[in-house]
């Protein structure tokens, strides 16, 4: 469980004297801060944590400072209550409002070169041909993560079906990287849990069972047949078909 404490940061004071009112978010034994305002010392009181009645504005900043850790509050509890993996400075990028501007294909780019730094060539690979064919979809255009909604993605799925005459299985694995960049964008605070298109009711994942096509007698004795190199590739894979 996370804690949230309200503090004079007096590490830092700006060339007037004035030092930033501190939310501090701790989880993990990691902390991280947002500064609220700025005030005199003298205008703080450590004991009770609020702004002295002698600044001029002492309401709206205690009201300002209840208003944020409250928000702290609620996102730490929501977090815990489903089970969700969280980090300090998550909870500190949501209080700001960080990240609620980013798009899907800037988070989309980001997961690409995290793949890349993390030397997952191939994953790379597939992933940005995937989000590659819903870029498409969208005539070129971004979109925001509270715009994806069933609506959109059923006339993906079509698209991708009549226009682009790509399997079932493709068309779910499109959905996969959509579905994975969206949970994403709620860990970091980027869109809110109710937008979420994916799950019972909603947009259902399920991959189609796999055809497997086996070789008639006639493809078999032709195999049985061929005149290859020995010690080539093909003439390798052809022995090894008889084992």
């Amino acid at each position: 469980m996370a804690s949230v404490n309200i503090l004079l940061y007096k590490s830092k004071k700006k060339a007037d004297g004035r030092y930033p009112i501190t939310l501090r978010v701790i989880k993990d034994r990691k902390s991280t801060y947002i500064c609220i305002d700025w005030v005199y010392e003298k205008d703080w009181d450590h004991k009770t944590k609020k702004v002295r009645s002698s600044h001029a504005n002492y309401k709206r900043l205690n009201n300002l400072i209840l208003k944020k850790m409250v928000e702290a509050e609620d996102l730490i509890l929501e977090r815990e209550s489903l089970k969700k993996e969280y980090s300090a400075e998550q909870i500190i990028t949501m209080i700001k409002g960080e990240g609620k501007n980013v798009t899907f294909f800037e988070l989309a780019k980001e997961h690409i070169e995290d793949l890349k730094r993390e030397r997952k060539f191939n994953q790379a690979g597939g992933d940005s041909g995937r989000i590659n064919r819903f870029k498409e979809f969208l005539g070129n255009k971004d979109i925001g993560f509270h715009e994806i909604d069933e609506h959109l993605l059923r006339k993906l799925k079509v698209y991708l079906r009549s226009n682009r005459g790509v399997s079932e299985r493709t068309v779910m694995n499109i959905f996969i990287t959509i579905r994975f960049l969206f949970n994403r964008a709620i860990s970091d605070g980027i869109v809110d849990q109710k937008y979420y298109p994916f799950g019972k009711g909603k947009i259902r994942i399920k991959l189609p069972e796999t055809v497997k096509i086996g070789l008639d007698e006639s493809e078999i004795y032709a195999i049985e047949e061929l005149h290859l190199t020995n010690g080539s590739g093909i003439w390798h894979t052809s022995t090894s078909f008889y084992k």
